[in-house]
């Protein structure tokens, strides 16, 4: 499997100004960090942004994905599906080095999170976006499981945690489906 870096995605969706919707799909991907960190490419264009299979253990894959959020400065909605190996539980304590504060107000009106486990990287991604969005309706998060957050109680600890964060719209709603 090739290597990508980051501002090679850039790179290539650069050249679709007017795009309005992007679905990028980072099954197979393997993100390399960038040798030269540049501003990325703006996507103006873009009111809804897809991104499948974000493993937010990888901090150079959240880092792309910060990335892109912000490049699309009118974005409107946003989906994005996390993926993780089964079999490999996810860290009890990590300490993230990416730098969610490159995120700015927003124009979203609908966030969508599928197959959360409650990660560091996943809650401040939606704290960010809680907290820059004046716009937002609603943010709809959801899980395989409520084992994956250690059970009922686990649930109800991560759904009070993010019931707690700042909102920066007074209608947002945040909806949680772990079955």
């Amino acid at each position: 499997m090739e290597m990508i870096t980051s501002s090679r995605i850039f790179e290539l969706i650069g050249c679709f100004s007017k795009l309005q919707e992007l679905n990028l799909n980072f099954w197979i991907c393997k993100l390399s960090a960038d040798a030269e960190v540049s501003a990325p490419t703006t996507l103006p264009s873009v009111k809804t942004l897809r991104l499948y299979e974000i493993d937010f253990r990888n901090e150079i894959m959240v880092s792309c994905v910060i990335d892109m959020i912000c490049a699309c400065s009118n974005l409107e909605t946003l989906l994005i599906k996390a993926t993780y190996e089964d079999d490999v539980p996810a860290p009890a304590i990590s300490s993230s080095q990416v730098d969610f504060s490159r995120i700015r107000e927003m124009q979203l009106r609908k966030v969508v999170f599928v197959s959360v486990r409650g990660l560091e990287n996943e809650v401040c991604l939606m704290k960010s976006l809680l907290e820059y969005s004046p716009l937002l309706k609603e943010m709809d998060i959801s899980g395989k499981s409520m084992e994956v957050l250690g059970g009922h109680h686990g649930a109800l600890m991560f759904a009070t945690k993010l019931l707690k964060l700042h909102r920066a719209s007074p209608v947002a709603e945040i909806d949680f489906d772990f079955r």
